[in-house]
């Protein structure tokens, strides 16, 4: 009980609650202009097969009822893809930077060290790490269709692939998790203001 009344106390202390709040914000409202963004690559494919494969790899994680919604915004969307491109790509980065300079501020209290860097420093930081992440978020989403692409050759081409099936998947799952692992160290090592050994 003692242990659980110190971790209470230390939870408000630091105010926990409110800074998961706001990096969850900041990150949820980078999606609507990330949304904008897709919108406008899709004004640049023709509608053929093609773009009916990229409307669904965008939306295959959604939920069901959320799909034609976000399908149809998307498209009304897309008339004006070049103003919605940089309007939709400036969005993206500074509220998904924002949510990393309160993913900093979080770190920094966690680490238990007064973050004294300027704001303009913070913000670079930031934008930085946000650009890392989508590199990160590009390169899951290319290993998961690589993977899906390598199997569907080998398949067709290879008829014993169905031995290597196992052991197929759980290469790509270890390259997704170690993908993973690194981009949370890279977090941990360069956000919070705490000097840390990698």
């Amino acid at each position: 009980m003692r242990l659980l009344r110190k971790i209470w106390y230390r939870l408000n202390l630091d105010d926990c609650p409110d800074l998961a709040a706001q990096v969850s914000f900041y990150f949820v409202l980078s999606l609507f202009p990330f949304f904008l963004v897709l919108a406008s690559v899709l004004g640049w494919i023709p509608t053929t097969e093609r773009w009916e494969g990229f409307a669904d790899w965008v939306t295959t994680y959604f939920p069901s009822q959320a799909r034609r919604l976000v399908l149809t915004t998307m498209l009304e969307l897309s008339h004006g893809y070049a103003g919605f491109l940089s309007l939709g790509l400036i969005g993206t980065v500074w509220s998904a930077s924002s949510g990393f300079m309160s993913l900093m501020d979080a770190l920094s209290i966690a680490y238990g060290v007064k973050d004294g860097r300027s704001y303009m420093k913070k913000r670079v930081i930031a934008i930085c790490a946000t650009l890392v992440a989508a590199i990160f978020v590009l390169a899951s989403f290319a290993l998961w269709n690589l993977g899906h692409a390598i199997a569907g050759i080998v398949t067709s081409d290879l008829r014993y692939f169905i031995f290597f099936e196992t052991q197929w998947k759980f290469a790509r799952w270890l390259a997704t998790l170690l993908l993973m692992c690194l981009g949370i160290d890279l977090m941990n090592y360069f956000l919070p203001a705490a000097v840390l050994r990698w």
